[in-house]
């Protein structure tokens, strides 16, 4: 039964600062319970952002890296360079440029190929700056 009812307790004038002491109590708490959620989730969505940023940061690298790959193969073979890729049917199969004289094909063909591959300060290929094979070399 709560305090009070039927007037069969009646509250000393000590019981009533106590009360209201533990209702300060319990309303601070409160607010720093509050404070606490709002800062925790403040430091979540700071994490958040910080992995979106660093993950925006990392994509556009590679978008720029895949890019330069795409525009040199399209460049080599501008030139009439042959390209082909290493394994048939393969999705992710890297691409080789084929040079050298087209009659020498069968007996030395390891030789006669070299892959391209993807380097941070360019692409690397053998003679990708030179002319293919019967023109002008």
């Amino acid at each position: 039964m709560p305090s009070g009812s039927l007037e069969l307790a009646k509250g000393s004038p000590e019981d009533d600062t106590y009360k209201a002491e533990v209702r300060e109590r319990a309303a601070a708490d409160e607010k720093r319970r509050v404070l606490v959620m709002k800062g925790s989730r403040m430091d979540a969505l700071d994490w958040a952002t910080d992995s979106l940023l660093k993950a925006a940061t990392e994509l556009e690298g590679e978008i720029r890296k895949e890019t330069k790959y795409w525009d040199e193969i399209l460049s080599i073979s501008e030139k009439s360079w042959s390209l082909q890729r290493t394994r048939k049917g393969a999705r992710n199969a890297q691409f080789a440029v084929r040079y050298g004289p087209p009659e020498g094909m069968n007996h030395y063909h390891p030789a006669l190929l070299q892959l391209m591959t993807r380097s941070e300060p360019c692409l690397q290929v053998a003679g990708c700056c030179a002319t293919p094979y019967g023109q002008g070399r």
